[in-house]
């Protein structure tokens, strides 16, 4: 996502005109790349088009629109060339080639409020669960205190007596944007209503993306003219509301580990950016603001990714240590007859990476002459259905094959257990039994 950062900094910057669509293509070749996720290039178009009306309105004539319109586009053409073979492979599939939703309301309640409130979803490394849906890659990026803090701490009396007709519209656009995307995430709107405009191809709880940047955007203006004032009473109140909104979400999840709790309540880090951020506004020389301003960012991410190493070495990762953990793993009892690993604790592609061939696994491509040959007498609407997707195939004690998610779907573990001559004549030549044992 930082380079859609960097492509909407190009957009606006000042620089020479030619050098600003080279730039642009480049990162936006970049951010496709690092992402292959089309739901997001939708949003970042959305939250593009009102940051561009509400900031930087001189944008928006024709010599811009037509040179970085087709600048974008190349980059679109750049990206697809480069994945065609994952594209037509995915094309005829039922998710993602021909996903298509009836209904928005896929967004608990709670989950949006987490946009004010980030702790009604998580507490550090904790993922409350909502919906079937969450884990922590996403309820740990979705909220901000900085809404509460606006709210608390602004001095509104002073602000509504400043701020101007041309800041009112744009936050009327802004909100109605906010609101509009909100509706579709919240309730069961029919998707023939928005699929004009596409929201019918994917889950509405992609649109968090677009809804967290305009609340930023919303923000972002309120805070050109909003003083803050800092107080006792102002204090308490912020820490109440961060704590009741912590106990409230232990209550509703019956998630009652201390520990998480109390990492949920530990809200002096942001009291003290607040403080420093007030005064640098409005105490220090104006010439040292910038200097002032730096200090609060670097502190923040000390605090925030301190205890994070990121210079690591990679070498583990192609050189998996030999743990006795892993040792275990190559145990002749977790693989089956034909030589595929079938122990059900490890998700996702965690097994394949350490180099078993795992039937637990994430599969880019449908593999269904595989799986054919596992469930020869499936009906073909049936086997279709869960099969010819992108996919997390889990191994569960299910009685069938059955799709349980988008992109997840349970096979009998018992079948994989087993073996016949069929299967084996079936699985001859790609998927013959191969040793790929290290040495232990």
């Amino acid at each position: 996502m930082a380079f859609f950062a960097l492509s909407y900094v190009i957009l606006v910057s000042d620089k020479n005109f030619y050098l600003k669509l080279l730039l642009f293509y480049y990162a936006t070749c970049c951010m496709m790349f690092a992402m292959f996720y089309p739901v997001f290039f939708y949003g970042f178009a959305v939250i593009t088009l009102v940051f561009l009306y509400s900031f930087n309105r001189e944008f928006f004539n024709f010599k811009n629109l037509v040179a970085f319109g087709l600048c974008a586009i190349l980059a679109l053409l750049t990206y697809l060339f480069y994945i065609q073979d994952s594209l037509l492979a995915l094309a005829n599939t039922i998710y993602p080639g021909r996903r298509m939703v009836t209904t928005g309301g896929g967004v608990s309640l709670m989950q949006w409020l987490s946009q004010f409130f980030p702790s009604l979803v998580a507490n550090e490394n904790s993922a409350q669960e909502f919906s079937g849906k969450s884990n922590i890659c996403e309820t740990s990026t979705i909220g901000s205190y900085l809404f509460l803090l606006i709210l608390i701490f602004g001095d509104w009396r002073k602000y509504l007596k400043n701020v101007s007709r041309e800041e009112i519209k744009i936050l009327a656009l802004q909100a109605a944007v906010l609101l509009f995307f909100s509706c579709w995430m919240l309730l069961p709107i029919p998707a023939n209503l928005v699929k004009i405009i596409f929201l019918n191809r994917f889950d509405s709880i992609r649109c968090v993306l677009i809804s967290g940047f305009i609340l930023l955007g919303i923000a972002a203006l309120i805070l050109k003219r909003l003083e803050f004032v800092v107080s006792a009473k102002r204090l308490i109140l912020f820490a109440s509301c961060s704590i009741t909104a912590v106990i409230f979400s232990a209550v509703f999840y019956n998630f009652y580990d201390p520990i998480a709790v109390l990492e949920g309540v530990i809200i002096l880090y942001p009291m003290l950016l607040l403080i420093l951020f007030h005064y640098c506004i409005y105490e220090i020389d104006k010439k040292y603001f910038t200097a002032a301003l730096l200090a609060v960012v670097v502190s923040s991410n000390i605090i925030v990714f301190g205890r994070f190493n990121p210079l690591q070495s990679a070498k583990p990762i192609f050189n998996v240590p030999q743990t006795a953990f892993v040792k275990n793993l190559w145990d002749e009892k977790n693989f089956n007859q034909e030589g595929f690993f079938v122990r059900k604790e490890l998700l996702g592609s965690v097994a394949n990476g350490l180099g078993l061939p795992s039937i637990d696994h994430v599969l880019y491509a449908p593999q269904l002459k595989f799986f054919r040959c596992y469930f020869p007498k499936m009906p073909e609407e049936q086997f279709n259905h869960v099969f010819n997707r992108y996919l997390q195939v889990r191994l569960e004690e299910v009685s069938e094959p059955k799709n349980i998610q988008l992109d997840v779907s349970a096979v009998p573990h018992s079948r994989f257990l087993t073996s016949d001559l069929e299967l084996r004549e079936c699985l001859k030549g790609e998927w013959s039994r191969k040793e790929v044992k290290p040495e232990l």
